[in-house]
């Protein structure tokens, strides 16, 4: 329980960070890419696939953080290479 609560305040400080500008958005989006995809494989890593309702809450939480932040970052790519 105690990966789910790291892991969802790692990331509304670094969302909050990015949109006020304090951190650098090119590198905040893998970092949200990261930190899904250590939520999908944190069940088997710390083991806690036993409590299944966790185990499900912490690979859904994490798929959706991968895909919507590789979404993002495919978008932004693109929109850059428009710009140029």
């Amino acid at each position: 329980m105690l990966n789910l609560w790291v892991a969802g305040l790692a990331l509304i400080l670094l969302v909050t960070l990015a949109i006020n500008g304090i951190v650098n958005r090119t590198w905040a989006e893998p970092a949200v890419l990261a930190l899904g995809a250590r939520l999908v494989l944190s069940p088997w890593i710390i083991g806690f696939t036993a409590t299944v309702p966790l185990m499900w809450n912490s690979v859904i939480c994490g798929v959706l953080l991968f895909v919507l932040a590789g979404w993002r970052l495919v978008v932004d790519l693109h929109r850059r290479k428009a710009a140029t």
